[in-house]
């Protein structure tokens, strides 16, 4: 799999900035899976956080559901590192672990109550990887833990993707962006990005083991998706 690690790592830092950057919508991601999450999971639950990045999800859901715990996955170590100074400020130190590497690496004999994966499948192949990752989470959740999915998609052979590709850049350029750096920006982007149809999405999680797939969010090319282990 390839999360584009060197990248990540050589650019933790700006991190943060870079996202909002691309997805001017980029805070009401993180408390929408939040909501869909809390009404499902036991207020002592233990998550999972597949592609911690620097804490976003963790922030967020620690905040309103003071006894879940969470376990967060990430294989960039500065990421990580910001994550960990940004948890231990809000004070949610002692429900919060990190793994540096990849859900494969995770030993075997926890299973957690829910799990998520945000921003993160778009960056790897739809060679067997995608598939790879989602089976990897589903072998470590509890059956009927739901999975809350959020990653950007799409097809961008049909026009219906052209079209929301052309407003989500119009988007960025409205938020502030110069508009030769939202193509710049776009272009380096589109160089490490694996697009595919929310129908595959859903394909991948069916054949990964999960069930009762949902698409509940969508802005422009950005999707997201809950699902149950079945």
């Amino acid at each position: 799999m390839d999360f584009q690690e060197e990248k990540y790592a050589k650019g933790a830092t700006g991190y943060d900035q870079r996202i909002r950057n691309t997805f001017p919508f980029y805070e009401t991601i993180h408390p929408t899976m939040n909501a869909m999450l809390r009404g499902l999971v036991r207020s002592d639950g233990q998550l999972l956080i597949v592609g911690a990045g620097t804490g976003a999800e963790i922030l967020e859901f620690g905040k309103t559901n003071p006894d879940w715990r969470f376990l967060g996955v990430d294989p960039a170590q500065p990421m990580l590192d910001l994550a960990k100074e940004k948890i231990e400020a809000a004070g949610l130190s002692e429900r919060a672990s990190f793994f540096k590497g990849y859900v494969d690496d995770l030993p075997t004999g926890t299973l957690y109550d829910g799990a998520t994966l945000g921003m993160v499948m778009h960056f790897v192949a739809d060679d067997g990887a995608k598939l790879k990752l989602l089976r990897a989470i589903a072998s470590h959740l509890n059956p009927g833990a739901p999975l809350v999915l959020m990653d950007a998609y799409g097809d961008l052979t049909t026009p219906e993707s052209q079209l929301l590709l052309a407003a989500w850049k119009h988007q960025q350029n409205l938020a502030g962006l110069k508009w030769e750096q939202v193509e710049s920006g776009m272009k380096e982007r589109m160089q490490g990005i694996h697009f595919v149809s929310g129908t595959r999405i859903e394909q991948l999680l069916a054949e990964a083991g999960f069930h009762r797939v949902q698409r509940f969010f969508q802005i422009f090319m950005l999707g997201g998706w809950i699902a149950f282990r079945a």
